[in-house]
């Protein structure tokens, strides 16, 4: 007969294996972007250094995220090949809802080789509790097991990482916007792209309508970071020819 300590460890067992079976399941539904390339595009060894391809603004003040996928995407291929409408059907965009970074990264990497989301939302733990929407379980499951080396668990990354990887990489960055623009009545959720500095003061594009190209100051950034990130590499990059 199995003693209490038996008895535990087989149930926990159990439950994992239960948790893989259901995650693999939930992997199962998540598919490539309609316009998803067909093939690896060309990554050039040219980096782009200049100021990123304007973003058509945002419909509403919860398409930050999107915006900056939309700006990073067009401004490395030097055209538009991705729409809003693109990213918000694979990201499952809903009205008044923010915006899951593993929808992000996922989308994000089919079009950039080698992007890499560093947050402090553990994936892993919420899929297993089921703490995430709906909707959402099936791209922490893509990410958690399939994608596994898009991501890393940092629960507090340092905003001077930012700085650290300027040099070859475009960052989407979370941020509290309230602490970043100090505007009362802006949201606490939302994301910009830092794409260049000059010593402590960060190029940003804002999403927001009002703030579409700004500069920070190290010390504002830092105070508004919400410890998550997207890498992006800045190589420009290529639609393969058939």
């Amino acid at each position: 007969m199995l003693d209490r300590r038996q008895l535990l460890t087989a149930s926990l067992g159990v439950g994992a294996l239960l948790v893989s079976a259901r995650a693999r399941l939930l992997r199962a539904q998540v598919s490539a972007p309609d316009s998803a390339l067909p093939v690896a595009p060309i990554v050039s060894d040219a980096l782009f250094h200049g100021i990123p391809t304007a973003f058509p603004v945002p419909p509403d003040t919860v398409h930050c995220t999107q915006a900056c996928v939309y700006t990073a995407v067009n401004t490395l291929y030097q055209q538009e090949i991705i729409t809003y409408d693109d990213i918000d059907v694979f990201m499952h965009f809903q009205a008044g809802r923010g915006t899951w970074s593993c929808s992000a990264v996922l989308f994000l990497a089919s079009y950039i080789p080698n992007v890499h989301l560093t947050s402090q939302v553990d994936y892993g733990a919420a899929l297993a509790d089921t703490s995430l929407p709906e909707d959402v379980l099936p791209m922490a499951a893509e990410l958690v097991q399939g994608r596994r080396d898009l991501y890393t668990y940092a629960p507090q990354t340092d905003a001077d990482s930012v700085l650290d990887q300027l040099e070859d990489s475009l960052v989407l960055a979370h941020v509290n916007q309230r602490a970043l623009t100090k505007r009362r009545g802006s949201s606490i959720g939302h994301a910009v792209l830092v794409y260049g500095n000059s010593g402590d003061i960060l190029s940003i594009v804002d999403p927001d309508d009002e703030r579409k190209y700004s500069q920070v100051t190290m010390d504002e950034f830092t105070r508004a970071f919400l410890h998550e990130l997207i890498l992006i590499p800045r190589n420009y990059l290529t639609l393969p020819t058939a």
